[in-house]
């Protein structure tokens, strides 16, 4: 368990020092990052079930994992934006449609909370769209790569150890 709160707290650390450098460019990268690392923290943290030793309603963590999964895209995103030189051309379509996401969370949230439909039903056709999203960014960047921009290297090693890992859990 505790492997899987090592991730959320260094997330939060790196989210809150993020806020004391001098420079924009490098606060908003270890913002993004440290909001990534929340992310995936919440995500790894909510699919063990040590979890409810320390959250004993199980439908937060559930929510967590909900929100973390909206979530995603967007601190995935932002944190290419800042720390990565990218054409905005190529990232703008991304970052709209990862606020698309985050609309998604608050829409199935008020049709939660209104007994229309709950977030489960929203589930696949989120983590398809998630997959399809996190797929298409990775092709442009890896092309963006072989055209030049090097420095997508260590990103695109990052997103290839998620896929396999992805892929190993699902196939396991």
């Amino acid at each position: 368990m505790k492997q899987k709160l090592i991730i959320l707290f260094i997330g939060l650390l790196v989210f809150i020092v993020s806020f004391i450098f001098p420079h924009k460019v490098e606060r908003e990268s270890l913002r993004y990052y440290g909001l990534l690392e929340i992310t995936l923290g919440m995500w790894v943290f909510t699919q063990t079930i040590s979890k409810l030793l320390i959250i004993r309603n199980p439908i937060l963590p559930l929510n967590f994992s909900i929100f973390a999964m909206f979530l995603l895209p967007y601190a995935l995103i932002q944190y290419v934006r800042t720390s990565y030189s990218i054409l905005e051309k190529k990232t703008t379509p991304f970052y709209i449609l990862s606020l698309f996401f985050l609309s998604a969370f608050a829409v199935g949230g008020i049709g939660q909370y209104f007994g229309v439909f709950q977030y489960t039903d929203m589930l696949l056709v989120s983590g398809l769209f998630l997959v399809i999203y996190i797929t298409l960014l990775t092709i442009v960047l890896t092309i963006d790569y072989y055209r030049g921009n090097r420095a997508l290297s260590s990103f695109l090693i990052a997103i290839l150890v998620l896929f396999i890992t992805v892929a190993a859990e699902e196939v396991l």
